[in-house]
Formats: C-alpha cells, structure tokens, sequence
C-alpha cells in the first residue's frame, strides 16, 4: 500500500515538459505546473516566434497567459513573476522522505543507523553506541543478527528478536504510510482551496457579466442625449470659425506662493475652475468672471477635465498620492470631494470627452471607459525617453494627442486607443508646446516660447495660427465650445508674480 502511495505521489510531481522531478515549480492561470528553467525557456522560444505577443500559450492547454505591462518587453522575467506551487513543492518534500527513510535511527544518536545487534541485551545499537557493549559475549552486525535469527528460530531468544525486528519493520512501514497519507491530505486541501478559488472567480465573471449589462444599458441611456452632443459638435464648428472679439483677465489674489495656475476647465454651467498647484487651491469663477469660491484641497492638485455633459462633475489629478479624485462644484462654488482612484502611476495632466478618460505622467498614458461609477480600462502603455505635458482625446475617432516637452525631442503626438504612435509633429513655429485642446474637428495647441496659439488637425496637416503676441510663455489651455470662451494660464520662473496669477480669457463670435 506504501508502495501505491509514493508511485501515486511521484506521477503528480513528474513535469510534463523535461519529465523529470520538479525543479523550483511554478504554476499558470491554469493551474499547470512546470520547471522555472523549463517554463522560462518555452516563454523565450514562443517570444522568438511571436515578438508582438503580449503572453504565451499553456504549453499543456494552449490557454492564453497575459503578463504586466511594466514587463511585456522583458520575457526573461516572465518565469520569475509566476506563483510557486507550494502544493507540489510539499508533495515532493514527502515524497523524498518516505523513499529515503530506509533505515531505522539511533533514539540516542539521531544522525546514526542502527547498524550492529547486541544478543545479550537483545538491542540494536549504532556505532557510538558500540563500546558501552565491548563487555558483551555477543554482538555482531545487523545483518548478521538478522541471519542469526532465522537459523535460532525455534530458539525463545531469537524468537523474541524475530519478533522486535518485525516490529520495528513495521513501525516503519506505519510512518512511511503516514507520511505519504499527510502529503495526500495536504494536496487534498490544495485542491479544495482551488475549487473555492474557482468558484470564487465564476462569482466574480458573473458580477463583471451584470455589471457590463447595466453598462451597456448606461450607454443607450447616453445615447438617447445624441441631439445634445450634436448641438455641442456644432458648438465646435462655430468656434473654429470665430475670431477672438474680447480678451479679459482673471487675477487670482496672492496666496502667499508665487501661483502655479496648472488646471482649467470650464464646466457645463459656464463656471471656470483654476487649479493653483503650489497653493494647493481650487478657485471657481462665474463666466462673468466673477469669484465665487475658493476650495483648499491636500495634497496639491494638478489638473482637472470634466466628466459629465450635464453637470458640474469633474475628474481632478493629485500626482503625490498617485490619485484621480473624482469632484464636484456646488451651487456656491464649493469643491466636493468624492471618490478616489488609486494607480501606482503619478499621472499628472487629465482630459475627457465624457465617454473615456485619459491621463499622463511624464512617460505613461492609460485610457479609461467610465459610466462615473465604474472604471474600465482601456489601455495601459508606457514610452521611452518622453516627458509628456498635456493630453487630450476623442473617442469618436479614438485619438490621444500629447504635448512632449523632451529636451531634444519636443513635439505633439498622436496615438491610438492601443497605444500605438499614429504621427509627430515637430515644427519651429510650435517649438517647445504646453497646453492642447479639442477645438471641434482640430486641435488647439500652445507654443510655450513663442507665445502664439495654433490649430492643428487631426491627421496633422494645416498648422494655422489661431492667435500671437496676447500671451507669454502660455501653460495650461481650457476651451468651452458652449460659451465660446478660451482661457490660458501663463508660466515660467522669471515671471512676475502677478503675471503667474494671471489668466488670460478670450471671447469669442
């Protein structure tokens, strides 16, 4: 029976790629287990193959394994990433123990076997144990007693011998037996706890299931405000053919840092809403521009993108905590904080058409779809040797556009929903860009050097400039195809403190 059980043992500890004992067991999705070494020379072979791929195969059922996108260009760590099989890593410990436990130990000297046989004091004794028996008539080896015993059988001393020795035998026997029986408990406990994990995970399927019906049922909801998004669209036809009939300034107050104006926005009701990034303050002015309040939100706040066609809803970035804090603007002004979402990315710049949400840190993008309650995403992507600065997006032909500052390098760049670098723009006229915005069927993007405000289409042709020489060393750019208002935040080190404070509004007809 002990047999059976080490035989049932070894079949589960067997790898099915080199056939041989488990070395360092790593376990998929799956639940199939191979050697570290084995499974991480199967990846390199299936990336040879594949480069584009994003994952490898189950080399057992050919089931699709994904890998983290900090990683995805570096499989000689996709082994590494991979979950121990503790369950197998134990079976194999019991399995080597109950092939190995061959011979009885000394109960005084625990590294040493029984090797020699005292017939005066009928005991097996080790090799320490040997010159405290020199005195006895009779010792001999272990073999030899055993040989001994059987000629003496009909002897009552050897009987007695006999019988210990089958008893010893046995005790042996019995512990194999239990061990192996342990190992089989203990997988037994493994396999339940993935029958739990499994139901666990069909919950979940089925939560996501109905989750992903409510929505779709959101997104025919939005869809019967179609009119709405096209009186908007044909908002933003208007405004690219508008000129600018007034230009107005919004002075904030001296908050005791020099300003840093690093978000504007203006919301569905026609408030505008100023992020000041070293005062850690939100500020909500009418479209009059009239202030109505000042919010103080910590840590410091960088950017801010509305969320919702209808109300004053409002996504805003914190960089320190890694956070996109959703909010909203009551009726006198006061920011409400609501949810947090937390990421291991410190994103900074933050856009929306409503439908997606699309954030940047200096050299990640990710992309979000969100009802404003919850948050799928889109896409996850990372870019060398950048150092982006704003974004923006529509999801009608689903685009980002990013300013990157690089030092060598700068220009706008567009990019699909998958990530991929659709075209850069790189023109002496823009030099170093800041702020971007969605004007209509064009972009509108800002030359922090020179000064000048251009619009620029989708698929990059036709660099116009929209305005020159009303702003210095523009930031941050807000545009309300509604009101017909653009806002411009102004930036840089040497300038006045008043300046810094100050936004400038143009009006359009």
């Amino acid at each position: 029976m002990a047999t059976a059980f080490i035989k049932t043992a070894k079949d589960q500890i067997i790898c099915s790629i080199c056939f041989e004992i488990f070395s360092e067991p790593k376990a998929l999705p799956c639940l199939h287990t191979f050697c570290k070494k084995c499974i991480n020379k199967y990846i390199i072979q299936m990336n040879a193959q594949h480069r584009e791929r994003k994952g490898y195969p189950c080399p057992v059922c050919r089931r699709h394994v994904s890998v983290p996108a900090r990683i995805k260009h570096n499989p000689e760590v996709w082994a590494s990433q991979l979950e121990n099989n503790h369950a197998v890593i134990t079976l194999i410990d019991g399995y080597k123990t109950s092939k190995g436990k061959t011979m009885e130990t000394c109960t005084l000297h625990l590294e040493k076997d029984l090797e020699f046989f005292c017939v005066d004091h009928t005991q097996y004794i080790c090799s320490l144990c040997f010159p405290q028996h020199r005195r006895c008539n009779d010792v001999t080896t272990r073999e030899e007693a055993r040989c001994n015993v059987k000629q003496a059988g009909e002897s009552k001393s050897n009987k007695s011998a006999k019988k210990q020795s089958e008893n010893e035998h046995t005790n042996l026997l019995l512990e194999q037996c239990s061990s192996i029986e342990q190992v089989i408990d203990k997988r037994h406990n493994a396999l339940e706890f993935l029958c739990q994990t499994e139901q666990q995970v069909r919950d979940e399927m089925i939560s996501m299931r109905k989750r992903s019906n409510e929505l779709i049922d959101k997104h025919n909801e939005i869809g019967k405000n179609a009119s709405e998004e096209r009186n908007e669209g044909l908002d933003q036809t208007n405004i690219q053919q508008s000129q600018v009939s007034q230009m107005q300034n919004i002075k904030l107050a001296h908050q005791g840092k020099p300003s840093w104006i690093t978000g504007i926005t203006i919301l569905p009701s026609g408030k505008i809403l100023l992020i000041d990034h070293t005062n850690e303050a939100v500020f909500v002015f009418s479209l009059s521009l009239d202030f109505q309040c000042k919010t103080n939100i910590h840590p410091a706040p960088y950017d801010v993108a509305p969320i919702s066609t209808s109300q004053d809803h409002m996504m805003v970035s914190i960089p320190d905590t890694r956070e996109l804090v959703k909010c909203k603007v009551l009726h006198d002004g006061f920011v409400e904080v609501g949810k947090r979402l937390k990421s291991n990315i410190r994103f900074k710049a933050v856009a929306s058409d409503s439908r997606h949400v699309a954030v940047c840190s200096d050299s990640d993008i990710h992309i979000f779809e969100t009802d404003g309650e919850v948050w799928m995403v889109v896409l996850e992507e990372s870019y060398e040797t950048t150092k982006f600065t704003y974004i923006t997006l529509t999801s009608s032909e689903k685009k980002v556009f990013i300013t990157d500052q690089t030092f060598a390098d700068p220009h706008v760049r567009c990019v699909d929903f998958d990530g991929l670098t659709l075209w850069k723009v790189v023109d002496a006229r823009l030099s170093v860009c800041s702020g971007i915005s969605i004007m209509g069927t064009q972009l509108m993007v800002m030359s922090w050097n020179s000064g000048e405000i251009f619009t620029l289409s989708f698929n990059r042709d036709n660099l116009n400039t929209f305005n020159k020489g009303s702003v210095v060393f523009p930031w941050k750019l807000g545009i309300s195809a509604r009101q017909n208002v653009v806002c411009v935040s102004q930036h840089k080190n040497t300038l006045s403190e008043e300046d810094k404070r100050t936004v400038k509004v143009f009006k359009l007809t």
